[in-house]
């Protein structure tokens, strides 16, 4: 007899729609009762943020309704998670309803932390959300004169890519209209890009270009009245339109010492993207990029890899891979070429080669995420 397993993933953005997804589409319905939790009405293509606020997409391309996006057979239960209870395999959640579980997948995304960088709140700008996106492109829209900075605080932050792709197309707008505009990048490494071997291309596309780069400069503070960034050895850069990743942090419940505990880099494995000891917790997306301090924008792979791992255990085989923290990133350099970059814990990237196509494809890639790649028929 058949004994159908309960697998629940909590967080119902990019890595949490696609894991259960697939885990959906690997196993039959009396295999798996797949169970996906999240608050969200709508998920937004994150990816498109930087197009949307240099005006180069509408945003209703970029937004879709989470129900519409699951496969037949996956529960979607809108509702907030407060506690999970591993040792009981127990869920609870804000209505009172608790659920239990055979596997569970935390893919929740992360809290915005303000507290942890001052003058931020009310003032930098990002692409990360529509509503950011939207009021960024307004912003730059009104801009006449001044100093744009767009700044990355750290490898992990949620598409790293997209500010660089915004700094680059966004100059080469302002240098089709002469605009007085001048572009800033700020990068807290010793080079432009936090994985070494990209660094001189994007410096060089930096200078070729007329942006310039302002190297191993970690923004700790803003001050708003002054509008400049300060760094953590007090330099400072002063600004009037400022572009930054907002501050993050993991989730509350995720502190419990069943769980994460006060140090989530050590209790999570990066080959086996489990947490602690258990075998049937697994975490994905941007708690994990987060934690591994490593990667961003890599919850394809890791989807892929959590949704095959469960499967077979479900179906009682052997799955001896390891998670190769593989990514795949692509992004505009400007107003017709792009480029893909591949890399990995141990495989370290080439040097990119423009192309159209690559321009091409990432324009038009939430077209292939809303309807191949979140389905998990990739």
């Amino acid at each position: 007899m058949v004994v159908t397993k309960n697998v629940v993933v909590i967080g119902d953005g990019a890595a949490g729609i696609m894991t259960a997804n697939k885990i959906r589409y690997l196993n039959s319905e009396k295999e798996a009762r797949v169970t996906l939790i999240g608050n969200n009405v709508k998920n937004f293509c994150r990816s498109d943020g930087p197009q949307i606020a240099l005006r180069m997409k509408n945003f209703t391309e970029s937004l879709k309704p989470v129900g519409f996006l699951l496969n037949n057979g996956v529960d979607f239960v809108r509702d907030e998670v407060t506690q999970v209870r591993p040792k009981n395999r127990l869920i609870y959640l804000k209505s009172g309803k608790k659920y239990d579980y055979d596997y569970l997948v935390l893919s929740l995304g992360l809290e915005d932390a303000p507290e942890k960088l001052p003058g931020f709140e009310g003032e930098a700008k990002h692409v990360l959300d529509m509503q950011h996106s939207l009021e960024l492109g307004k912003t730059l829209e009104n801009l006449a004169e001044g100093t744009v900075i767009v700044a990355t605080n750290g490898a992990s932050a949620p598409n790293l890519m997209g500010f660089y792709e915004l700094a680059l197309v966004y100059k080469e707008q302002l240098s089709h209209i002469k605009s007085k505009v001048q572009v800033k990048f700020t990068s807290p490494d010793k080079g432009a890009f936090p994985v070494p071997e990209l660094s001189d291309f994007f410096a060089e596309k930096f200078r070729s270009a007329g942006i310039e780069l302002v190297t191993d400069f970690k923004v700790t503070s803003i001050n708003q009245k002054n509008k400049e960034i300060v760094s953590s050895d007090n330099k400072k850069i002063n600004y009037d339109v400022l572009v930054l990743p907002p501050q993050l942090k993991t989730r509350g419940f995720l502190a419990n010492d069943e769980l994460l505990g006060n140090d989530g880099a050590k209790n999570i494995s990066k080959t086996k993207l489990t947490v602690r000891d258990y075998d049937d917790i697994y975490i994905a997306g941007d708690a994990y990029d987060f934690l591994a301090e490593e990667l961003s924008g890599s919850f394809v792979t890791q989807a892929r890899y959590i949704s095959h791992r469960i499967a077979a255990d479900i179906n009682g085989s052997f799955n001896p891979e390891q998670y190769a923290g593989s990514v795949t990133l692509s992004a505009m350099t400007g107003l017709s070429k792009g480029i893909t970059v591949s890399y990995s814990y141990e495989s370290r990237p080439k040097r990119p080669l423009e192309s159209r196509a690559d321009f091409r494809f990432k324009k038009h890639y939430s077209d292939f995420y809303f309807s191949s790649l979140l389905r998990g028929i990739i």
